[in-house]
């Protein structure tokens, strides 16, 4: 018995574009993409960025290097007298080396983009693209040390408040479990909360005319 279904189903009808059809819609898309892209470049090459001010350069580049040897150096000797025999018993002292530790690290952190602002490689090199591909990242790292080092602040001034205000009971209440509790806790809130600048930036990188290269940062698409 013969099956009827090749007549019982409709037929669609496609249509066909001529080959210099397809061939000018892709010029069309081709040519807006062109002009989108030298858009972006004349506006990256005359538009006026901060950091292409010179004050931004002498206080991100020049001064930064001379703040971050200084910083690092005032660091260290303060983790040495830290770390004496007659200090380093003392709770506070503790956290006090963990906050300069923070803070040395910070700095260290933002060296990358002091060498970048003192133009130590060029603007097209392959130290340039490593830079702005781990750029989200270091971002990231700067903002928890920073939040950590602020918090142990608080939590060094709450400790010396309990210490004058409940003598008494500061020393039950102020112990090394406590004060681990609590740091554990800031490094958790500030990993979490800080998360958003990896995930939702992203470095787009540009080839425009002349052989210039420009990175953009943008927001990642999508919620």
């Amino acid at each position: 018995m013969k099956s009827n279904l090749s007549h019982e189903l409709p037929i669609f009808s496609v249509p066909r574009l001529s080959s210099n059809k397809i061939v000018a819609h892709l010029e069309a898309t081709l040519r807006a993409a062109t002009l989108r892209l030298n858009e972006t470049c004349n506006s990256f090459t005359n538009g006026a960025f901060c950091d292409d001010r010179p004050l931004y350069h002498l206080l991100m580049g020049n001064m930064f290097m001379l703040l971050l040897v200084l910083c690092v150096f005032g660091n260290c000797v303060n983790l040495i007298i830290y770390h004496s025999d007659q200090m380093r018993q003392f709770l506070a002292i503790k956290m006090l080396s963990a906050k300069v530790l923070l803070n040395t690290l910070l700095m260290v952190c933002f060296l990358p983009q002091a060498l970048r602002i003192c133009q130590i490689w060029s603007a097209n090199s392959g130290a340039e693209a490593i830079y702005w591909q781990t750029w989200p990242y270091l971002m990231y790292l700067i903002n928890v040390l920073g939040f950590c080092s602020m918090w142990l602040t608080v939590l060094i001034t709450f400790e010396y408040y309990l210490h004058v205000a409940f003598p008494t009971h500061s020393k039950l209440w102020c112990n090394e479990a406590n004060v681990s509790k609590c740091s554990f806790i800031i490094l958790l809130v500030a990993l979490s909360l800080h998360l958003i600048v990896p995930l939702n930036r992203i470095i787009d990188k540009l080839r425009c005319p002349g052989n210039r290269i420009f990175y953009q940062v943008t927001m990642r698409p999508g919620n």
